[in-house]
């Protein structure tokens, strides 16, 4: 898998991109949650892929195993900014994985209606299950 990665970018030994997306829900009567920066209430879940060295973006901390950009300044060198570049080119994927994955499931263009936060997290879990396999058997709907 670093492979394909270092070929579409350049960058070598990264494994597998991190990163989390907003799954609206319907605010329950004793709801104790937050609402997210897009104003509704919100569940936040990560696709974590295994491997020792993913590329992550500046809302994670910098560690052994994980990549974060170069902090944008005006006097950024050179070798920084292409760095920060095709970091960006290598995260996507994981970026454009949930977005496959809202599309390919209308559910999440609606809050989730369920009574439980517990079932909720199942739905979001069994669609991220069903969209990998999809993609897995070669499917058109993936």
């Amino acid at each position: 898998m670093s492979e394909q990665f270092e070929m579409r970018t350049g960058i070598p030994h990264v494994v597998g991109a991190i990163d989390g997306s907003l799954f609206p829900i319907k605010r329950l009567e004793d709801w104790d949650g937050w609402y997210c920066r897009k104003g509704f209430p919100a569940r936040c879940h990560q696709i974590i892929p295994r491997g020792s060295f993913l590329v992550a973006d500046t809302g994670y901390q910098l560690f052994a195993h994980v990549s974060t950009p170069y902090p944008i300044t005006s006097s950024m060198p050179p070798d920084e900014r292409k760095y920060n570049y095709r970091h960006i080119g290598t995260r996507i994927v994981v970026e454009m994985a949930f977005g496959r994955l809202k599309n390919m499931f209308r559910i999440f263009q609606t809050p989730l209606l369920h009574d439980t936060p517990k079932k909720m997290a199942q739905i979001i879990k069994c669609s991220l299950v069903l969209h990998n396999w999809l993609i897995y058997v070669g499917s058109e709907l993936a």
